[in-house]
């Protein structure tokens, strides 16, 4: 199971992030949602903060525009997980190089395309790109 910090998350069921959260966890995935204003309604508790993640983190998936995620760079960067995932909307090639200066993955796609056709999933994530 793959511990996935979930940036943006929300409560409102007709946002993406929203039903990406659903899906990873009917997925089985541990996810740990951030919201800086709101409490996300989830087993894990809601962090407000990317300083406040102190766990090994296996990806980030990202749902907040590159100009709210920017100030907080250096705190991913920190929590070096395995591979960001930037969904529709999200993407940087700033944060992106900044990222893979950093030896972390990044992939721009939607997390709900990922979970539905099965490439979601860490170690396939790994396997992809030995064979690159």
């Amino acid at each position: 199971m793959s511990t996935v910090l979930l940036i943006g998350a929300s409560n409102n069921p007709t946002r993406y992030s929203s039903m990406a959260l659903n899906r990873l966890l009917d997925a089985g995935h541990r996810v740990i949602p951030l919201n800086p204003n709101s409490k996300i309604t989830t087993i894990e508790p809601t962090i407000h903060h990317l300083a406040q993640v102190q766990e090994e983190i296996d990806i980030a998936v990202v749902y907040v525009r590159a100009e709210l995620l920017k100030p907080d760079i250096e705190e991913l960067v920190r929590i070096a997980p395995a591979t960001v995932i930037f969904n529709p909307g999200a993407e940087s090639l700033e944060l992106k190089n900044e990222l893979e200066r950093n030896n972390i993955r990044t992939r721009n796609a939607c997390t709900l395309v990922l979970l539905s056709t099965g490439q979601f999933d860490l170690n396939l994530d790994l396997e992809e790109e030995r064979n690159e």
